[in-house]
C-alpha cells in the first residue's frame, strides 16, 4: 500500500481512477509471484555464500554462490520474462555449488514471466543425481565442458547465440522443422530485439542474416554442446 501511494504521488501514473488498472495488474504479478515464491521456501534472509575450489582436469574453478541451504536451492525470483541467460545462469550456479557441496541435493529454481502470454512459471533445475558421487561427476563433467566451449569462444567468435541456440535446441524435441521456426522467431523475427539485430552479431556474423545459415555454420552441434545437459533437468510449471 506504501509503494502504491507513492507511485501515485511521483506522477509515475495517469491520475485518478486512470492508473488503476495498471497498479491492478502490478498487484496480480506481484502477488503470483511472491506467493510461489513462498510455497517453495524463499527467503533471502536464508540465502549465504556456498565458496569453494575446484580441479577440472589441471584446471582451478573458483568462486562463491548465494544459496539457502535449509531448502538446498539457489533461488531467482523476477517479474520480467524467462530468458534462456536465466536458465544459464541457473545451471552454472547449480554446477558449482554441487561440486562444492555434493552432499546436498542442490535445486535451483527460477519464477518469471512466461517468454510470452501474461502467465507466470515456475522452474525447477535438478538435482544432478541420486547421490553425492553422482551430482559431483555430472557438476565436474558438464563444466569442463563448459570451459572448452569458452575456449572455443575466447579462440574464435562461436555462433551460439543464446536464445536462438536454446530455441533449437528445444524445438528438436518435436522435430527439426519446429527447431527451425523456433529459432527464427529468435533471431530472425523477435518484435523488439531478434538477435541477428544486435550489434555484436552484426560485427561478427553479417554474413549470416538467416537461421538456415546459422545451421549450416555449426549452430546445430554447439547448441547440443550446451543445452543439451540442461534442458532433461528443466521442469515447468505455470502459475
Amino acid at each position: 500500500d506504501d509503494l502504491v501511494d507513492r507511485e501515485r504521488a511521483s506522477d509515475a501514473l495517469p491520475p485518478g481512477d486512470l492508473g488503476t488498472d495498471d497498479i491492478d495488474e502490478a498487484i496480480e504479478a506481484v502477488t503470483t509471484v511472491w506467493s510461489a515464491a513462498v510455497d517453495l521456501g524463499y527467503d533471502s534472509a536464508a540465502a549465504t555464500l556456498v565458496e569453494g575450489l575446484i580441479d577440472l582436469g589441471g584446471r582451478r574453478l573458483e568462486g562463491s554462490a548465494l544459496a539457502d541451504r535449509s531448502h538446498a536451492h539457489l533461488a531467482t525470483i523476477t517479474p520480467s520474462r524467462l530468458k534462456a541467460k536465466h536458465r544459464l545462469r541457473a545451471f552454472t550456479r547449480l554446477l558449482f555449488v554441487s561440486a562444492v557441496e555434493p552432499s546436498t541435493p542442490w535445486t535451483a529454481v527460477l519464477i518469471a514471466k512466461r517468454p510470452s502470454g501474461d502467465k507466470y512459471v515456475a522452474v525447477t533445475l535438478g538435482p544432478l543425481g541420486e547421490d553425492p558421487d553422482d551430482r559431483r561427476q555430472f557438476a565436474e563433467q558438464a563444466m569442463e565442458e563448459l570451459l572448452e566451449l569458452y575456449d572455443t569462444g575466447m579462440r574464435q567468435p562461436a555462433l551460439l547465440p543464446c536464445e536462438t541456440a536454446y530455441a533449437w535446441q528445444r524445438g528438436l524435441s518435436t522435430g527439426r522443422d519446429r527447431a527451425l521456426r523456433d529459432a527464427e522467431k529468435n533471431w530472425e523475427s523477435a518484435r523488439f530485439s531478434p538477435e541477428a539485430a544486435d550489434p555484436a552479431h552484426q560485427l561478427l556474423f553479417p554474413h549470416l542474416p538467416s537461421t538456415g545459415d546459422l545451421v549450416d555454420e555449426g549452430l546445430e552441434q554447439l547448441a547440443a554442446r550446451l543445452w543439451g545437459p540442461i534442458l532433461p533437468l528443466c521442469r515447468e510449471r505455470t502459475l
